[in-house]
């Protein structure tokens, strides 16, 4: 039953992600984080990511803009190669905490922003 659970959040979470025109990790991350540990919540969160921006990629690549792939695209791999190493050499108690933090402001920032 997870299993399913875990599958219909991540395709809810990407759906409206990609709908609205900002990240699914918004909505997949706290919700996840719900019921799985935090390395399995970021395994996912990357397995969610690859997938969807295949389909991104087949779905909308006639538009997409070499200089912007390039300024966004080489140093977020750089980053999220850091990120991995630091995640399987750290504790992350608080940075578990200030990572939840903020998605939920960004996340109620959001709401709230676009109801103006």
């Amino acid at each position: 039953m997870s299993v399913l659970f875990s599958f219909v959040i991540a395709l809810l979470s990407e759906v409206i992600g990609t709908v609205a025109g900002f990240g699914s990790s918004v909505f997949f991350v706290p919700l996840a984080g719900l019921f799985l540990d935090f390395h399995s919540v970021l395994m996912l969160t990357s397995i969610l990511h690859v997938f969807s921006n295949a389909a991104k990629l087949i779905l909308f690549g006639r538009h997409v803009r070499l200089r912007l792939l390039l300024l966004f695209g080489v140093p977020s791999v750089c980053l999220v190669i850091l990120g991995a190493y630091l995640s399987a050499r750290l504790q992350f108690k608080i940075t578990e905490l200030l990572l939840g933090l903020f998605l939920i402001s960004f996340s109620l920032f959001l709401f709230f922003a676009a109801a103006d």
